[in-house]
């Protein structure tokens, strides 16, 4: 439908795209719904999104607004029109193409209105840091709002820091599935910060996979809640200290029990060196999403083993590929046995970590990492971030890093405190930040190292029991909810709110974007004095 359209002028394209969005985001929501397994909820967000979006560019009256709301009427028909099989054999990648080119269009947008006003004048990330006003709300917590007109190209941000001395504050990680621990978090005096990724709209999500799984290592209290099966980068506490890095399966061993009548014919412990590599028949090869969506086909001699987070999945030695799970792995290795008859399989697999490697106490996987030896380094290929690998807002990101978006960074410094840092988005006074303007953020506040730890509207900051962040579960034009500027078109006019129910990105489920509480050492209140408390200025 777009080849009708007459190419003379940007008018001319510009009216015909008008034509064409009035019947778009019903098509979009069929499209989606489609491509999300036959989620009515997700595919009517994803359509409004679009749809309000398409709006606020529709209201402004330069010629860039126009090539903007050209570009995402001509995206989306191209993205909905593409054939199934271009999805990468991923069924939900097509809606979350629409919602990433939705955003792409919108905190663009942002930046460009704010580059329309001459008068406003910007600073550097140092100088709004050093306008930073610090508060101590609590022994070994600090708290501070980085806010104003940036000379980055983001416009504006707005980000909550709170930086956490270990000296006085220890933490743990939450699975807050549990209603205990969702007690925990919503008690009065609580710090937290949300973290990590969880399975939502990767569709299919098959057994013994379900949705809000989160996806990468989570340990709390010395328990493995999910083991690492991804490399990912985390934020570690071990019993020599807490660090920002990688972790990853590698070195790590299994035990499996198979059964035949009562009679154990396979029980061994695997440690697989290797990770989405070529068959080796000498060596363990663990294979996961980030490799596609099947192993390479089996050797003679070799079984395949499916593993789903601490339960066992599949065995197989037959002579094919194996599909791989979308949260878990497919561990191929050899096998003496002529052929793999069994009855029972033991549901619990047992995970060891490598030798000489010191007890996790609490580990939070997200990525990619931001910052490591006081640099910006981020490169996804090395966290499995590639192909199908969940969540696929990261592995599939056409974009390439340019969509401005909330954001959760963690960082360590050198004095070994943690940063986190909340940027707000969807706003257009916050549009928020790329991965590299978040990492630029950290490195500014002094981290020698960083991680993306969470984002969209799950990203979550709790000081003493308030949520001090702003929710990102709508898209604000100027003038809507502390906006500069009035409506009409050359203020792009307000808003209404559009629910977002991405891939960690939903208000509904927000109590399972996988917190850290903070909460105070015993033994401070006898030990450590108050003074000691760096940077209370209030």
């Amino acid at each position: 439908m777009l080849r009708k359209a007459s190419l003379s002028s940007l008018e001319s394209l510009f009216t015909s795209c008008e034509e064409i969005l009035k019947p778009l985001p019903k098509q979009i929501f069929e499209a989606c719904k489609k491509a999300l397994d036959g989620d009515e909820k997700q595919a009517t967000m994803f359509s409004n999104r679009f749809k309000k979006v398409a709006e606020i560019l529709h209201s402004g009256d330069s010629e860039l607004h126009k090539i903007y709301f050209v570009a995402l009427v001509c995206r989306a028909c191209e993205i909905i029109d593409e054939p199934d099989s271009f999805s990468l054999n991923n069924l939900s990648r097509k809606a979350l193409r629409v919602r990433a080119v939705s955003d792409f269009y919108y905190s663009h947008s942002a930046v460009l209105y704010h580059l329309s006003i001459p008068e406003r004048s910007t600073s550097t990330l140092p100088q709004l840091i050093a306008e930073i006003i610090w508060s101590s709300p609590a022994i070994g917590i600090q708290h501070g709002l980085l806010s104003g007109l940036t000379n980055l190209p983001c416009g504006p941000i707005r980000a909550n820091v709170m930086i956490v001395d270990p000296n006085f504050r220890s933490f743990q990680c939450l699975d807050v599935r549990s209603e205990e621990n969702q007690r925990l978090l919503v008690q009065t005096d609580a710090f937290a910060v949300s973290g990590g990724f969880f399975l939502f709209s990767e569709a299919p999500i098959l057994e013994p996979s379900k949705r809000t799984d989160p996806v990468g290592a989570l340990f709390s209290n010395g328990e493995m809640i999910n083991p690492p099966l991804f490399s990912r980068g985390s934020l570690i506490e071990i019993e020599e200290g807490v660090r920002v890095e990688v972790i990853d399966i590698i070195d790590w061993t299994f035990e499996v029990n198979v059964e035949q009548s009562g009679v154990c014919v396979l029980k061994r412990k695997i440690t697989h060196r290797n990770v989405n590599v070529d068959v080796d028949t000498n060596t363990c090869v663990a294979y996961n999403r980030a490799y596609g969506m099947k192993t390479p086909t089996l050797l003679s001699n070799c079984i395949a083993i499916s593993v789903v987070n601490t339960k066992l999945n599949s065995i197989t030695n037959a002579s094919t590929s194996v599909d791989i799970p979308l949260a878990g792995i497919v561990i191929i290795c050899n096998f003496s046995g002529e052929e793999l008859c069994y009855d029972k399989l033991s549901n619990q697999v047992i995970w060891v970590r490598p030798q000489n490697s010191p007890k996790i106490l609490n580990c939070m996987s997200a990525g990619p990492m931001l910052v490591s030896n006081s640099s910006v380094d981020i490169d996804k290929d090395r966290e499995d971030f590639t192909k199908n690998a969940p969540p696929v807002t990261f592995s599939q990101d056409e974009t390439f890093d340019t969509n401005l978006l909330p954001r959760m960074g963690c960082g360590m410094k050198s004095n070994n405190e943690i940063v986190f840092v909340a940027v707000d988005g969807r706003d257009m006074e916050a549009p928020g930040v790329t991965l590299h303007m978040l990492a630029e953020i950290l490195l500014e506040l002094g981290c020698v190292s960083a991680v993306n730890f969470d984002g969209g509207s799950s990203k979550r900051m709790i000081i003493g029991g308030q949520d001090v962040d702003t929710h990102s579960t709508e898209v604000r034009g100027a003038g809507s909810g502390g906006g500069s500027g009035g409506g009409g078109r050359g203020s792009l006019g307000p808003c209404t709110d559009v629910e977002d129910c991405g891939s960690h990105d939903n208000e509904d489920i927000k109590i399972n974007a996988l917190p850290i509480c903070f909460q105070t050492l015993k033994r401070f209140f006898s030990t450590r004095p108050t003074s000691r408390c760096p940077r209370n200025t209030q």
